[in-house]
């Protein structure tokens, strides 16, 4: 992935063109997910989630674990 936020060492980064930097507000996906800088993912559809180490969103709002994987 070139373009996202991740969970890394319990602080949220982005990450464009292979580098990484703290985040510094909120973020709204394409897809109308918003994440926040404390790694809680408010989906578009109400949901709430808290993003775990190493877990991983594109700017599209794709969802993917450590290793990857997409998350549905």
């Amino acid at each position: 992935m070139t373009q996202g936020m991740k969970m890394k060492g319990g602080k949220m980064m982005t990450m464009k063109d292979g580098q990484s930097m703290a985040m510094e507000k909120d973020m709204t996906m394409s897809n109308g997910n918003k994440v926040m800088m404390d790694g809680t993912v408010m989906m578009k559809n109400g949901k709430k989630m808290k993003m775990k180490n190493g877990m991983m969103m594109d700017v599209d709002g794709m969802m993917m674990d450590h290793n990857g994987m997409i998350m549905k």
